[in-house]
């Protein structure tokens, strides 16, 4: 029995080339060699299959009945081969693919969408998804590897797991109402105004409020 699988894909290219173009001479030119070896690839090709696969004639080549089932299906394989071929090189150019961000609300306000649009503007067929989630679970979704990039708070972060770009530094600073105007007049520190005064924070599970204790 023979081993198809033994059988060397470029084999199968240059029959397909034969076949489509109807020509040993027209195959050769397509794939830039020589006549000679395009024959002796494809009698090549029939001995390991045990069957002749062209009718030869003076005005070129015509496929036997073997052949021509030969082709229905090495048609279909090698064009997919070839798509497969152009998607990885459109993957590798950066003309295809998908991108998948996650940021915590804390960092989207400081000029995150100018960026965004600029990469989009540079890489218009990349797909973007962008989530709003918690530091805690941007870390989590980069450790199984649900998302490409986190863009959040590291302060609390083990970072020997991800490779790390620090970005920006953040300085955010306390809006209050009238009632609580008279303690702009001096400094106060964090804890004072953690433990005496009432604060609104982001959800539980947030780095903002992890870090205010």
């Amino acid at each position: 029995m023979n081993s198809y699988m033994s059988i060397n894909l470029e084999l199968y290219k240059i029959f397909v080339t034969i076949a489509t173009s109807g020509s040993i001479s027209k195959a050769a030119k397509e794939l830039c060699t020589s006549q000679p070896a395009i024959s002796q690839a494809l009698k090549q090709l029939e001995e390991k299959l045990g069957g002749q696969l062209f009718y030869r004639n003076p005005k070129g080549v015509s496929l036997t009945v073997e052949g021509e089932l030969m082709f229905q299906y090495i048609e279909q394989g090698y064009g997919l081969m070839q798509t497969a071929e152009r998607k990885f090189t459109e993957l590798k150019q950066m003309q295809a693919g998908q991108l998948r961000i996650s940021v915590c609300s804390a960092v989207c306000k400081y000029d995150l969408l100018q960026y965004i649009s600029k990469y989009h503007r540079d890489y218009p067929n990349i797909k973007l998804y962008i989530k709003d989630e918690s530091s805690h679970e941007i870390a989590r979704q980069l450790h199984v590897g649900d998302i490409d990039i986190g863009i959040f708070n590291l302060h609390n972060q083990n970072e020997s797991h991800f490779d790390v770009i620090k970005t920006l530094q953040m300085q955010d600073c306390f809006v209050a109402g009238a009632a609580y105007k008279h303690l702009s007049e001096e400094p106060i520190s964090l804890k004072k105004l953690t433990e005496n005064y009432p604060l609104i924070l982001l959800q539980q599970g947030g780095s903002t409020r992890e870090y205010m204790g």
